[in-house]
């Protein structure tokens, strides 16, 4: 993203994080791929916030998927290398977090 964006540019991330998954409850689209994964446990949060991202996949015959989920401090300390982090705003849009990021 930042190799592509002209000087002083913004971009619009969305993310998974920390905070998507305080807010999750069942009706949320991600809530039984997340919790029915072999990775999802008690110590998931903690272990996110341990290690700084957490990558959740899927394997079906025809198909591959996955989802990343970061910590906010992760963010903050990898992105912000590359990036002036203007937000993170929870929950824009409803069901994920967004980092609106402007290159340094």
């Amino acid at each position: 993203v930042r190799r592509i964006m002209r000087p002083n540019g913004v971009a619009l991330v969305s993310v998974v994080t920390e905070k998507t998954l305080d807010a999750m409850d069942e009706t949320w689209p991600m809530y039984l791929p997340f919790t029915n994964h072999p990775a999802w446990g008690p110590d998931f949060r903690e272990e996110l916030l341990k290690r700084g991202k957490r990558v959740l996949r899927w394997h079906a015959d025809r198909s591959y998927s996955s989802n990343v989920i970061y910590s906010t401090e992760y963010i903050e300390n990898v992105f912000g290398r590359f990036f002036h982090i203007e937000e993170i705003r929870h929950q824009f849009p409803i069901y994920q977090d967004s980092l609106i990021l402007r290159r340094r």
